[in-house]
């Protein structure tokens, strides 16, 4: 029995991102002021920064999903089950975002936006690890496992966040900014030419 297509499967998951970055867009509000400085202001810069974190930090997780995704041959129910709790902790972000762009310097956003990015990572290296079981083509499971591998490495960042959040809250947004960034690069990189 069939239990849904890979395409509706795809589209499925695409929807839920697209509405994911449209509520982050929808949550970033307008400077409070009709100046140069209300830009600049560290009550919107912050909103700013963590908005432009999560953008690029979803965007990062969808193309990451959609890679694993390319991968699959059949679809299960437990497939499905895992991209549903995959896609969930990636549906926290926009609340995550909007709880630490208002208050950057606090602990308790600043941790939950650590462990909401360290929940993602697991999940999709959960979904990586399934899905690499369908790949016949043994140098393409390889590939796969080794991106995968290396995305544990990504779950470093989120562990120095929530140890040193509680020291300076701000270390978060720095953190996960720079592994997204590197992360985005090394794929990049990786899929040259």
């Amino acid at each position: 029995m069939k239990i849904v297509s890979k395409s509706r499967l795809e589209a499925f998951s695409d929807g839920v991102f697209a509405i994911i970055i449209t509520i982050i867009v929808l949550e970033l509000s307008t400077p409070n002021q009709p100046t140069w400085s209300a830009i600049v202001s560290s009550g919107w810069i912050w909103k700013f920064m963590a908005y432009v974190i999560s953008f690029l930090l979803t965007a990062s997780f969808w193309i990451s999903h959609h890679n694993i995704i390319n991968s699959v041959r059949k679809v299960t129910t437990r497939l499905l089950w895992l991209i549903v709790l995959t896609i969930f902790p990636i549906s926290l972000i926009p609340v995550a975002t909007a709880w630490y762009g208002e208050f950057p310097t606090s602990v308790a956003p600043s941790v939950v936006y650590a462990v909401d990015y360290m929940l993602i990572i697991i999940m999709l290296y959960w979904l990586a690890s399934m899905t690499s079981r369908q790949i016949e083509d043994e140098k393409q499971r390889n590939a796969l496992k080794k991106i995968n591998d290396t995305r544990l490495i990504l779950i470093i960042p989120g562990l120095i966040s929530i140890v040193f959040a509680f020291i300076w809250p701000l270390v978060t947004a720095v953190m996960i900014a720079l592994f997204t960034r590197s992360w985005a690069i090394r794929a990049v990189i990786r899929n040259k030419g």
